[in-house]
């Protein structure tokens, strides 16, 4: 597949213990048949040998969590997701002017996402950090307050909710590097009980003088014009291309990175029950919080993998 313009320095990776292996293959079904190509992170050795090795990265012995791991911030569970952190900054300080995006398997490509809001964002670099809106509390499109407001943390009936670290792209530079070591400093303190996503939120939020979030609507048109993949029936209209924070201020200062939020409508986190109506509309679902991960993914059609393969 030819790769997009300005996307040729992205990389897209996913990561995986045993335990989670069906939701590999059915990631995995859902990705080829957008004919992507990705590299997956093995998080032990029982998916690695087994399952993936063709092109993966195997997690060194000592930093893989055997056995079946825990629930919610659990020592085991922290201990698993501040891994995918450690390896993306791997690949970030190794690789030079690289954007890597990372997803999780239970976060499904319902849709080219490069084809979409995500890859037109890559494409403009002008975002050191794009992320997945953590919310169960779903608006019309283009109309959540990080979209619409340019705010990146709300309170709503859930609680605060910010980005999700199952599904971000992070570009190799130095305010994002510096972002994942403080988070893995705090992920790997020994007595550390918060997970990775709370971890590098807090980190982001400490560092408001060098981070600053996009202004309202950035980077999801061009030329003004109405998103094609947005759908005739939930249009996009009315959002022009805006200069992010201002062109002046970053252009005076070349130490501020910006960050800026993938609209959830599209990409869609956790809802225990999608409308019929906004199912066919969806880019990616991420089958996260609390409820059976296949019988969300099911409700959007989003699990392909044959029983007999389960």
């Amino acid at each position: 597949k030819t790769i997009p313009t300005g996307l040729e320095r992205v990389v897209l990776l996913t990561a995986a213990n045993y335990q989670f292996r069906d939701f590999l293959r059915n990631w995995e079904l859902f990705s080829e048949s957008h004919g992507l190509q990705w590299v997956t992170l093995a998080l032990d050795d029982e998916v690695y040998f087994n399952i993936t090795k063709k092109d993966s990265i195997r997690l060194p012995y000592e930093k893989q969590v055997t056995g079946k791991v825990g629930g919610f911030r659990t020592a085991s569970y922290n201990k698993l997701v501040c891994n995918k952190i450690r390896m993306v900054l791997q690949i970030l300080e190794n690789c030079v002017d690289t954007t890597v995006v990372f997803s999780d398997v239970d976060n499904v490509f319902l849709k080219d996402p490069f084809q979409h809001d995500l890859g037109k964002m890559l494409a403009s670099k002008r975002f050191d950090y794009i992320y997945q809106v953590n919310v169960q509390e779903i608006l019309e499109p283009r109309m959540d307050p990080c979209v619409k407001e340019g705010v990146s943390v709300i309170k709503g009936k859930t609680g605060f909710h910010a980005g999700n670290t199952g599904f971000h792209a992070l570009r190799s530079t130095s305010n994002t590097k510096d972002l994942l070591r403080e988070t893995l400093e705090r992920c790997d303190a020994r007595k550390n009980k918060i997970d990775d996503q709370t971890l590098l939120w807090k980190v982001l939020e400490e560092r408001n003088e060098t981070w600053k979030h996009c202004t309202a609507m950035t980077g999801l048109q061009q030329d003004g014009k109405e998103s094609k993949e947005a759908g005739p029936s939930k249009s996009s209209s009315g959002i022009q291309n805006d200069s992010t924070i201002t062109e002046q201020e970053m252009e005076s200062n070349s130490q501020l990175s910006q960050y800026c939020c993938l609209d959830p409508y599209f990409y869609r986190t956790g809802q225990r029950y999608v409308p019929k109506t906004d199912s066919g509309e969806l880019i990616t679902y991420h089958a996260n919080f609390e409820g059976s991960k296949k019988k969300k993914l099911k409700q959007v059609d989003g699990w392909h993998l044959p029983k007999e393969v389960e």
